[in-house]
């Protein structure tokens, strides 16, 4: 759990706030060079899957190492630096966690942006958001206070459901890059037909899921006003 955690942690900060950043600025340039360009590039990403682009990035930068070792492409960590954390091991980590990470933070993107950039689109012409700009609040401003604010609400579910669920790990990824999480320990059990370590695996899935739904609840009744539990 430890080891999806540190995987996904970072790449799922760095995914929904991008794709959040993404998805609502395509919205804002509707239509144009920008949003046409991530909407395609976007749909792209979505229908492939995730080992094709893991392995795509393995590939590049396998080339681009040229006989180096600049960017690992397998494993947590080289075996010397096993159990330490000192700043030769963190960058060792950094160099194996590079491809995994952006793996995953392209997929978050790409997916979270699509749900902001429509979540974003119904915002835009609301009459709140006409109201204060006739009240003399600039345009970002009105955008960035009002508008985005109101049109991250609908995102707010599956943001806490993919950060709460980030410690069950990502079983492709885990297992194209050799990172031994809980993802890779999912399929190993399947695969040795170990069925106490399938059956605990989803009855920790469970129970996140149930957790991740409460916490959801608390934090759209915190951002949203107009919903509160009496």
């Amino acid at each position: 759990m430890g080891v999806s955690t540190r995987l996904l942690l970072i790449a799922t900060l760095i995914g929904s706030l991008g794709g959040v950043a993404l998805g609502a600025f395509g919205a804002i340039r509707q239509y144009r060079f920008f949003d046409r360009f991530t909407t395609l590039a976007s749909f792209f990403v979505l229908a492939m899957p995730v080992f094709v682009i893991g392995v795509a990035l393995k590939i590049g930068a396998t080339a681009l190492n040229d006989g180096s070792q600049t960017i690992k492409v397998l494993g947590e960590y080289d075996p010397q630096y096993a159990g330490q954390w000192n700043f030769d091991a963190l960058v060792n980590r950094a160099q194996h966690m590079l491809l995994p990470a952006l793996t995953l933070i392209i997929l978050q993107v790409a997916l979270y942006s699509r749900y902001q950039r429509s979540t974003m689109l119904d915002v835009l012409g609301s009459d709140f958001l006409r109201t204060a700009r006739a009240k003399g609040l600039r345009r970002r401003k009105a955008l960035v206070k009002h508008g985005l604010r109101t049109a991250i609400l609908p995102v707010v579910p599956l943001l806490v459901y993919n950060i709460v669920l980030l410690f069950t790990g990502a079983t492709f990824t885990e297992k194209t890059f050799g990172w031994h999480g809980m993802g890779e320990l999912l399929v190993d059990s399947i695969n040795k037909q170990d069925v106490n370590s399938v059956a605990t695996v989803g009855l920790f899935t469970a129970v996140l899921v149930l957790i991740a739904g409460l916490l959801s609840d608390l934090l759209y009744a915190a951002l949203d006003p107009r919903v509160r539990v009496r």
